[in-house]
């Protein structure tokens, strides 16, 4: 449902506690896909360290700023 979402400017997800592949899943559907989109917020989540650097590197140089708690 999020790919290609021409509009949306800003995802914050919170409580909803993410692990680490559901984190990558999201980012992979907005990033490169959501033209708009310029935070990313995956609030308090389980996505691990290895994860949250991963994620942190697919988004580098792009123009989503990421939140990570």
């Amino acid at each position: 449902a999020l790919a290609g979402h021409r509009v949306l400017q800003s995802l914050e997800l919170w409580n909803v506690e993410l692990d680490d592949e559901s984190g990558l899943s999201i980012v992979r559907a907005v990033h490169g896909s959501c033209p708009r989109l310029g935070k990313l917020n995956l609030g308090r989540s389980l996505i691990g360290p290895l994860t949250a650097k991963r994620i942190e590197e697919m988004l580098d140089g792009s123009s989503i700023r990421l939140s990570l708690f």
